[in-house]
């Protein structure tokens, strides 16, 4: 005779969707901050099963150990992607990659582009960095799926590739050797990368032409939208944003110093 499932567990197991959905509304409905939206459900759902000690004690000790763990990591990967922004690194990586590809791959290139940027830098903050150089491609002939192209292929690595914080989370979950995570996440990103570019041209007008503006340099319409955002910044950031405006991005080799050090020596 088999023996009947407790109804704690059954319940749980009901109760586990609704405390991602309640997680996923109170970060993007209420606009809670990440931390009280995973704190918030955890200790509450929690609390129906164990006691409310217990729960609080259990998440004490998981956020203890996985900060504890991947935190270091995550942090130093962090500040790369912040010297990568204040830099103008990024644009001077999506330059390169649009020279070297060549202007009849512009969606190659915006693929490859988002890869290479969203190891270091958040996906998003990436695209936002980014849109202006697409919006010039697009304008002067370019692929009117680039914005598309460049989305999937940040996507890619920003899931796959650390020290990007989900795939550091996720080695860290499953005891995972990091340096193997980096190689293989790196094979299936750019894997995905080609998936990306392929979906967007079967997507895409077949009676548009292909093309970009690979040899220009920072595109005028950034200087627009620095100019109209920078009413919304304080005087330092303000300041900063018209003096990035002032000086080239630097060399390629100097942008891609802080993503293939960090990276070869998590291999090593």
């Amino acid at each position: 005779m088999a023996t009947p499932v407790p109804a704690a567990p059954v319940a749980a197991l009901f109760a586990l969707p609704v405390a991602v959905g309640s997680i996923v509304a109170l970060s993007t409905v209420l606009r809670l901050h990440p931390f009280f939206s995973l704190f918030v459900p955890a200790v509450v759902f929690g609390s129906l099963f164990v006691s409310p000690e217990a729960s609080l004690d259990a998440f004490s000790d998981g956020v203890g150990r996985t900060t504890g763990g991947v935190g270091v990591i995550i942090l130093c990967g962090s500040v790369i992607g912040a010297f990568l922004d204040r830099t103008d690194a990024v644009t001077s990586i999506a330059q390169s990659i649009l020279r070297a590809v060549g202007d009849a791959h512009s969606l190659l290139a915006m693929s490859l582009v988002g890869f290479v940027t969203s190891i270091p830098v958040f996906a998003d903050a990436a695209f936002i960095v980014l849109c202006p150089v697409i919006n010039n491609i697009i304008a002067t002939g370019g692929h009117p799926t680039a914005h598309f192209a460049l989305a999937l292929g940040l996507a890619t690595s920003h899931t796959m590739v650390p020290p990007t914080p989900g795939p550091v989370f996720a080695a860290a979950a499953l005891k995972a050797d990091l340096g193997l995570v980096v190689a293989a996440g790196s094979l299936v990103a750019i894997s995905g990368c080609i998936a990306a570019t392929l979906f967007c041209f079967a997507i895409s007008p077949p009676n548009i032409p292909l093309g970009g503006s690979a040899n220009r340099a920072w595109p005028a319409s950034a200087a627009v939208d620095a100019a109209a955002g920078a009413s919304d910044m304080g005087a330092g950031d303000e300041h900063r944003a018209r003096r990035r405006l002032q000086r080239p991005p630097p060399a390629l080799w100097r942008a891609l110093l802080p993503i293939v050090l960090p990276m070869s020596l998590i291999g090593v």
